[in-house]
């Protein structure tokens, strides 16, 4: 409330006024980017912290979601040349994609994202807590994650040599860059 007084109290002196009001130097005048950024999140209704019943759902969860035995129309695509953006020493994988050259010339891209809903139901309080967060979110002193790490950089990630449930997408690129051969499955 102090915080939001001393806002208000700034009046016109726009966005730069705020954060002086703010007080969100250390002692030797240095911005604190940790607290400013909280600052910034909870300004905009977002939470920095993962609430009680989240952290209670996802403490209940302890293997990853498997592709149900029955599901033939699962793909096997563990043998593929997959790769990530992420950084070698990333855990929170959860995008992968490969392309191969098709014998007419095109590309075939494919896409697989990490299956959340598998291990995370609708409605659920971590599916909720998503909603309104929406992303990570990446400072320079702080990574404000979408989930705990227990799922991201384990249970849903896509690590090397894991299996995991992921989503599927893939695509062909022709020579003039249209696409066709639209495809969504889910798999290995």
């Amino acid at each position: 409330q102090a915080n939001l007084a001393a806002v208000q109290a700034t009046g016109t002196a726009g966005f730069a006024g705020q954060l002086g009001a703010l007080n969100l130097h250390y002692p030797d005048g240095r911005w604190n980017v940790k607290a400013l950024a909280e600052q910034a999140l909870q300004d905009r209704g977002l939470a920095i912290k993962f609430p009680l019943e989240v952290m209670t759902q996802v403490s209940a969860i302890n293997s990853p979601a498997k592709v149900p035995a029955h599901a033939s129309w699962a793909v096997d695509m563990r043998d593929k040349p997959w790769s990530s953006i992420d950084n070698p020493t990333s855990q929170d994988l959860d995008q992968l994609a490969y392309a191969e050259k098709l014998p007419n010339g095109d590309i075939r891209v494919h896409v697989a994202v990490t299956n959340v809903r598998s291990l995370v139901p609708k409605d659920s309080p971590l599916d909720k807590f998503m909603d309104v967060n929406t992303t990570s979110i990446y400072t320079a002193d702080e990574i404000f994650p979408l989930m705990p790490e227990k799922l991201s950089c384990d249970l849903i990630s896509l690590t090397p040599g894991q299996d995991r449930f992921a989503n599927i997408i893939e695509f062909t690129v022709h020579a003039d860059g249209t696409t066709s051969d639209e495809n969504c499955t889910q798999g290995l």
